[in-house]
């Protein structure tokens, strides 16, 4: 016997109406989620997911008895909280409680009310019955994870953003590593970094960073070709990167073309545009190459020349790489240049040769290579079980190189 119309129009809004409900509720939760994940309080995407992801098991260890209640304050906690996380004034708050504590309470809040909202039959299980004992347990180790887990990773975050600070600052790119301090300062502002408070060196990085401005502001609008030169190394200090490449294209034809295409080149490296790179350290290369004979010419061409062996390394051209260290090295052999090549032998997986050219910088300078060349001794000592074929590579390298290091048919002339 077939059932009315008018009943099989109640059944599908039985299901239709959970469903749509389920939905909404669904679009709700993933709306909180992205608001707390885009908050300006935890700085970093990524540090607000690992806030969230930390407090899910002190949430899920939450038992409510009531559907309608949990929903209801849900809905309540999730708009305070992203109310809050939009226009709270954080930096209020943060001057009397510390901001970790902030984040941890935030993030919490986030996560209950996210979770809260998800369609019934995720979390069905969670809101299950279960003992007094294990409902303790459970939550003990929620806040054991939402308490530690977060902080470990946000230390682990700021001290390798501060190595980063410090090798911007040893390229003298001060502009890229003010913005670099002032995210680690809001992450943690009471770091110390080296015994120094962070604070600190943001504030002296600010000072170099206006100074430069200020040099820059008060350069004439007539100026000689090498006083351009210098306002586009300023402009690239302060990570104006546009307005240096623009102001570095005029220079191509002028008597510091070979600088001013070096300088573009390492523009380009800094932002991984290796092909743009490489193009412009090779008009460098000819640049410096079409010059007469002088010292700063044979410093630019062994700049440019390493330079460019380093973008063809980024871009796979490993033999082109070779070639290029090898010209410098036939022409400069330095520590520096020997150590280079070291490591580049090492990337290739060529222990002989990277053994013999990390000793040779050794040798020449060992106040400044004896520790990282031994490192990387060891390193290729332990990444490689042939231990004594190293030794025989190089035993037998040393026959067909000159006191250099470098093989006779594979050296070729730099300076012409």
């Amino acid at each position: 016997m077939s059932l009315p119309l008018r009943h099989h129009r109640v059944i599908a809004d039985r299901h239709i109406v959970p469903l749509t409900v389920d939905f909404l509720r669904l679009v709700v939760a993933t709306a909180v989620i992205y608001c707390g994940i885009a908050s300006s309080l935890f700085v970093r995407r990524d540090v607000a997911f690992v806030y969230m992801l930390s407090s899910l098991p002190l949430v899920v260890s939450l038992r409510l008895a009531s559907h309608r209640t949990v929903a209801i304050g849900a809905f309540v906690v999730a708009a305070m909280t992203s109310l809050g996380l939009m226009y709270g004034p954080w930096e209020v708050v943060t001057e009397y409680i510390p901001i970790w504590i902030v984040r941890v309470v935030v993030a919490v809040c986030l996560t209950t009310s996210a979770w809260l909202l998800l369609p019934i039959a995720v979390t069905d299980w969670a809101l299950a019955a279960s003992s007094k004992r294990g409902a303790i347990l459970w939550a003990g180790f929620g806040i054991l994870v939402v308490g530690v887990l977060p902080l470990v990773y946000v230390l682990a975050r700021c001290r390798h953003d501060a190595i980063v600070v410090e090798e911007l600052v040893s390229q003298s790119r001060f502009g890229e590593a003010r913005s670099k301090i002032r995210e680690v300062c809001r992450l943690a502002p009471s770091m110390v970094w080296r015994s120094r408070s962070l604070k600190e060196l943001s504030r002296e990085l600010d000072q170099r960073v206006h100074a430069l401005e200020s040099q820059v502001a008060a350069m004439p609008l007539a100026m000689t070709t090498e006083s351009r030169l210098r306002r586009c190394r300023m402009l690239a200090m302060l990570a104006e990167t546009e307005a240096a490449l623009a102001e570095l294209a005029k220079l191509g034809e002028s008597d510091v073309a070979a600088q001013a295409y070096d300088l573009a080149g390492t523009i380009h490296e800094n932002a991984a545009r290796w092909d743009d790179a490489r193009t412009f350290h090779q008009r460098a290369l000819v640049s410096w190459q079409n010059q007469s004979q002088s010292p700063q010419r044979d410093a630019g061409l062994i700049q440019s020349a390493l330079r460019l062996a380093y973008c063809e390394r980024k871009l796979g051209n490993y033999e082109v790489a070779e070639s290029h260290y090898l010209e410098v090295l036939a022409v400069s052999p330095t520590a520096e240049n020997h150590f280079l090549l070291a490591q580049f032998y090492e990337d290739m997986q060529q222990a002989g040769q990277a053994r013999t050219h990390a000793r040779q910088a050794m040798s020449l300078d060992p106040r400044r290579y004896q520790r990282d060349g031994q490192k990387l001794i060891d390193k290729l000592t332990l990444g490689h079980f042939g231990c004594l074929q190293i030794y025989r590579e190089e035993s037998n390298s040393s026959a067909s190189t000159t006191s250099t290091g470098i093989p006779q048919d594979l050296a070729s002339p730099l300076i012409k």
